[in-house]
């Protein structure tokens, strides 16, 4: 069984949660309707496209992930493609950054977006990419380099000094 990474996350407590500053005027981000609203113009686009390609594969893959996307109101897939889960891992991700910029000081903190060169996703390869599986090659890349022995917020779980907030 793979261990647990960045995607798991749980939900912040509420003095954390990006989504619920924005209801209070704090900050600005998208609500659960308007990300299934992107989902849905996204399934429009994706089908424009299918009736447009010339190419078999590439209907196929646009039909594929369209089709993928269409969840209405059950569980959004869990895929960098729909805007709706990504905003969830927002709302955890940047919870959890809150989180821990709160117990450092400036000084202490430092964050960085961390991408490997060969995460290259291709339009057909989109509707079956697991970003599950691409963060747990990259630390198996860090566990390999010794990486996840080093101080600092980078170890065995791969977040937060081995701390799920």
């Amino acid at each position: 069984m793979a261990g647990l990474n960045i995607a798991d996350l749980p939900l912040p407590s509420k003095e954390f949660r990006l989504d619920l500053m924005a209801q209070s005027g704090l900050k600005r981000f998208e609500t659960e309707e308007e990300a299934r609203s992107e989902d849905r113009k996204r399934i429009e686009l994706l089908s424009r496209a299918a009736d447009l390609a010339t190419r078999p594969k590439n209907r196929k893959a646009a039909n594929g992930l369209a089709e993928k996307l269409n969840y209405e109101l059950g569980t959004p897939p869990a895929t960098i493609s729909s805007c709706f889960y990504m905003r969830s891992q927002r709302v955890r991700i940047g919870g959890a950054l809150l989180q821990l910029a709160d117990q450092f000081s400036a000084e202490e903190c430092v964050t960085f977006h961390l991408t490997p060169r060969n995460l290259d996703v291709r339009g057909e390869e989109l509707a079956n990419f697991d970003p599950r599986k691409a963060c747990a090659a990259l630390l198996g890349d860090f566990n390999r380099h010794g990486i996840s022995d080093a101080d600092g917020g980078l170890n065995r779980a791969g977040f937060a000094g081995g701390r799920w907030m």
